[in-house]
């Protein structure tokens, strides 16, 4: 198994923790400098606990992942940890000949997303692809076009009018999706080129691009507890322009009662059982994610994985997390339900997401991201 950032780059070392049934470590070992590690499957493993330390912002961090309720030996041979950040290069577009040929036009994929073409203009681009997709319009939807751009570190764009010959298609928005927030995946086969939010939207037709509509909604779930909901679908944009409506899953009654019981279950155990299976078939997995700071270990972002019904023991976390320090302050939290496009066992589930050289972004061979929806709780343990 290798720990790995988010953009696939190796970390340096960190910990895994197999755990038994109750929690409790049954082994502990360092992966080597590459974080990598490469050992035989202890028996009696049912959890893993994967923690990285680093220093963020001056003080120390500890980030831990723990999947519970799995027993494969090959489920992980990655496992990326969200608080390292991508490599990140700086790109330059030279506007002058656009201005001059486009009078009037706007031009969409830059820093600022929508930036009228007028005079001289350096526009800068923080992109950790090697393309990016710009798109031009003149305002009145009659020509709008898009072009894909090779970005090399350092480079300087100069991009000209022949070079945007990929013809818009608006898309074709649901009444239920206009008032929300809405924004546009363009991804080729090497990674996100651009995100677009900007109304009215577009697709440009191109044999290594795809598309995804990303929608979310923000409420107040309970008036009792006041907690923050966010609702989210992912749904792939045919090259016709439409997009079929996705039901999101909804606070029902049976929603909420189950959110109701992890909550008061988490606030009064450290063994919190849940149920969420019966709630929505398509519910995946849960994510319970905690993060704290304490005197004796800095911050501490915990997240959770498991099924969707049953409960998480009274995990140990060895010598790398003092636990039952007196002192701690939380900092955030929440509990999140995730229902991809996944038919199987939660076992295979687990193995999906974890396989090397596999990225749920960019994988042309299956729709994983397609008609998926999460469901976040912030706060659940605010009472």
């Amino acid at each position: 198994m290798v720990t790995q950032s988010l953009c696939g780059e190796s970390l340096s070392e960190g910990v895994v923790i197999f755990h038994r049934q109750d929690g409790r470590v049954l082994l502990e070992l360092e992966t080597d400098s590459e974080g990598v590690l490469s050992t035989k499957w202890p028996k009696d493993t049912k959890h893993l606990s994967f923690i990285k330390i680093s220093e963020n912002e001056g003080e120390m961090l500890r980030e831990i992942i723990t999947w519970a309720d799995i027993s494969e030996h090959d489920l992980f041979e990655k496992v990326s940890f969200t608080s390292s950040e991508c490599g990140c290069q700086q790109i330059d577009f030279d506007l002058t000949s656009l201005a001059s040929s486009n009078p009037g036009y706007y031009i969409s994929g830059l820093t600022n997303q929508r930036e009228i073409v007028t005079g001289t203009t350096i526009s800068s681009l923080c992109n950790s692809s090697d393309s990016t997709l710009l798109f031009i319009d003149n305002g009145s939807e009659q020509d709008v076009r898009a072009g894909l751009f090779t970005t090399d570190d350092g480079s300087i764009v100069i991009p000209n009018d022949s070079d945007f010959k990929l013809a818009g298609d608006r898309i074709n928005l649901p009444n239920s999706l206009y008032e929300q927030s809405l924004t546009i995946f363009h991804i080729n086969q090497n990674g996100q080129v651009m995100s677009q939010s900007s109304k009215p939207m577009y697709i440009f037709s191109h044999d290594t691009l795809k598309y995804y509509l990303n929608s979310e909604s923000n409420t107040v779930a309970s008036s009792e507890f006041n907690w923050a909901t966010h609702s989210n679908t992912t749904q792939i944009i045919e090259m016709s322009g439409d997009i079929e409506p996705y039901q999101p899953i909804d606070l029902t009654t049976a929603l909420e009662a189950a959110v109701t019981q992890f909550s008061e279950e988490a606030t009064a155990t450290v063994s919190p059982s849940f149920e969420f299976a019966s709630v929505d078939p398509r519910i995946d997995q849960i994510q319970f994610y905690v993060s704290w700071r304490d005197p004796s270990n800095g911050k501490v972002q915990w997240r959770f994985n498991g099924k969707t019904s049953g409960s998480f023991p009274d995990f140990w976390l060895g010598s790398q997390v003092q636990q039952g320090v007196a002192g701690a302050t939380p900092v955030s939290n929440y509990l999140q339900l995730n229902a991809t496009n996944f038919s199987g066992e939660y076992e295979a589930y687990v193995r999906y997401l974890h396989q090397a050289n596999r990225n749920i972004y960019t994988d042309f061979n299956t729709d994983f991201l397609s008609n998926s929806t999460y469901f976040r709780v912030d706060g659940i343990l605010d009472r």
